[in-house]
């Protein structure tokens, strides 16, 4: 009984400081979110959303530190349940436990008055001790259904959004004629820009159509541009002749692997089998690594 009451008398001082508590999370993160709520409460922006729940952390290693990115969102008022009604989302980087970079309603994303879910974000490494995240989103509508992702990196601060992706598209349940099936993938491939190229390569059936493309895009220091569209890879050994694992490691990094230690294929918890970077900062699932085979 006595338990019962001290969690329920935690609870409400948490609610009273604008914060709903996830146990995974720094008490860092609930005093920053706390003395944001507290500062707009007394007399700030009033109509800003003052309470928060944590979505998620995802780990990652920053200058051989143990580092997370800690992602929360907004809780909106009763009521705030429209398709395109959604919270905003705020950010931290930890770095050994030290926030070095923070954002608070940094922007809108998600909808029904709720922010994606954490299998929607994921942190990726866009250069060396260079990392952004990406987030994951659906249109659907008549029958169609897409598949976009938007990649944001820090600029002066602050997460900008740098490039947004439509990596998928698919109308099988309209009933128009023009058949649409197309998917893609995404690899990353060291250039003279500050970040990565990004390479997205897309099969499939678009309007009857079908295509086979790979376009090519690069960091100019404030976004991604297209630079040119690719045909086919050049290398010193077919395409045909290599193995899954040799293929894999060409799909992630765009050359020949010379030693096959640079590849660790592993097997998921849901018991797919994956192919993975050495650094374990790229991996790919068996079905990618085939079809890119």
């Amino acid at each position: 009984m006595q338990q019962t009451i001290k969690r329920g008398i935690l609870l409400l001082i948490l609610l009273a400081g604008g914060i709903l508590y996830a146990s995974s999370v720094d008490n860092t993160i609930i005093k920053k979110l706390t003395q944001y709520g507290n500062a707009k409460k007394y007399g700030f922006n009033n109509n800003d959303n003052l309470k928060h729940r944590i979505i998620s952390s995802y780990n990652f290693s920053y200058k051989n530190k143990k580092s997370q990115l800690i992602v929360a969102s907004t809780i909106p008022a009763k009521n705030y349940e429209c398709h395109v009604c959604a919270p905003k989302l705020s950010f931290f980087i930890l770095n050994d436990n030290k926030i070095i970079l923070s954002q608070i309603n940094a922007f809108f994303d998600g909808q029904w008055g709720g922010g994606p879910s954490k299998e929607e974000i994921k942190v990726v490494k866009l250069g060396k001790d260079k990392f952004g995240f990406t987030l994951k989103g659906f249109e659907s509508g008549q029958g169609w259904i897409g598949e976009y992702i938007s990649f944001y990196f820090p600029i002066n601060g602050r997460f900008e959004n740098i490039i947004g992706i439509e990596k998928s598209s698919n109308n099988e349940a309209s009933e128009s004629k023009n058949v649409t099936d197309w998917d893609s993938t995404i690899r990353y491939e060291k250039s003279n820009s500050s970040l990565y190229d990004i390479i997205i390569h897309s099969k499939g059936i678009k309007s009857n159509k079908k295509i086979n493309r790979t376009q090519r895009y690069r960091f100019d220091g404030k976004k991604y541009v297209k630079t040119q569209n690719i045909t086919s890879k050049s290398n010193n050994t077919p395409k045909k002749s290599l193995t899954l694992r040799e293929s894999a490691y060409m799909m992630m990094t765009g050359k020949y692997v010379k030693n096959p230690k640079n590849i660790v294929v592993k097997t998921n918890s849901k018991k797919i089998k994956i192919y993975c970077l050495s650094d374990m900062s790229i991996c790919k699932t068996e079905a990618e690594v085939k079809e890119y085979h």
